[in-house]
């Protein structure tokens, strides 16, 4: 982020030297850190004691310069640059790089340190972050429990999710589980045939629509745009099944309606109906004769 984006109100340059030193140090920081910490990291000639260095800060906050939060494996407020949703972002999508897991599991790996929220506001801020699409939402095989990635729920996903649970029935490791797996060769030997090539995202959408439809044909076929997102879980999720649907649409390859009634519908069920870029809340997609 631009150091502009974050010197806000207050101006940096209407600031005492030693103050835009602060500013300047916090900036440069990953995440928010103590007086006692900053005051190590200063330039000897800049060093103050960590009494005045606090001192200072908190006057900064006061200023609405920079943001304080609450300790973290200490006793002490730490100060940044960054506001509290920017933070959370990082925090949040951080964990959620590390490990995919369920809303309760990815807020209570970061609720130590993001305790300026409550759990409630903590659980909202992730559910933003998913519809936004900063994380990834999808199911594991045999679960109803909805899960959060910083990256696309995909079929290495699942299969790791699998193996797990195989580990944990069979009471082995999962390294044996894995062990355990045969690989299966793609062609006989001496065989010439090509691997399938990947498929465009457009051509999965009409795949699935395939599959959802009575009719051995796509055309005229119609399937619920919420459903057909819930189908596409572990293929296209996010943006881009959005852009797909998008593409098809402008290359005239289908319709799209509006919902009657937005309304009636839960927050899920209006979310899970819309398509990023005009906040239209659509209900079926129809494919052209």
């Amino acid at each position: 982020m631009p150091e502009s984006a974050v010197l806000s109100s207050g101006g940096l340059q209407n600031l005492e030297a030693p103050n835009q030193a602060l500013v300047h140090a916090l900036a440069a920081e990953a995440a928010p850190v103590t007086a006692a910490d900053l005051c190590r990291k200063l330039p000897k000639i800049d060093q103050n004691d960590p009494q005045t260095i606090q001192t200072r800060l908190e006057s900064l906050v006061q200023q609405q310069v920079l943001h304080r939060f609450a300790p973290y494996r200490g006793k002490a407020d730490r100060f940044w640059n960054r506001s509290l949703d920017q933070y959370a972002t990082l925090v949040i999508t951080s964990e959620a790089e590390k490990q995919v897991g369920t809303k309760s599991d990815l807020s209570s790996r970061c609720r130590a340190r993001l305790k300026d929220m409550s759990v409630k506001q903590l659980g909202d801020f992730i559910n933003q972050l998913a519809a936004s699409g900063q994380l990834h939402v999808g199911r594991f095989l045999g679960s109803q429990a909805l899960r959060y990635s910083a990256r696309p729920i995909g079929p290495q996903a699942m299969l790791e999710n699998a193996i797990a649970q195989i580990a944990k029935r069979c009471s082995i490791s999962p390294d044996e589980v894995r062990a355990s797996i045969v690989p299966t060769d793609r062609t006989t030997p001496g065989s010439t045939t090509p691997i399938e090539p990947n498929v465009s995202d457009e051509t999965l959408v009409m795949q699935m629509i395939g599959q959802m439809s009575p009719n051995p044909s796509t055309a005229g076929a119609i399937v619920s745009i919420a459903e057909l997102r819930r189908a596409m879980e572990f293929k296209l999720v996010g943006e881009s099944f959005d852009a797909a649907i998008r593409q098809l649409e402008a290359h005239a390859q289908v319709d799209l309606t509006t919902h009657p009634d937005p309304g009636s519908l839960s927050p899920e069920d209006r979310e899970a109906r819309k398509l990023r870029g005009d906040g239209k809340v659509y209900d079926m997609l129809v494919v052209r004769r």
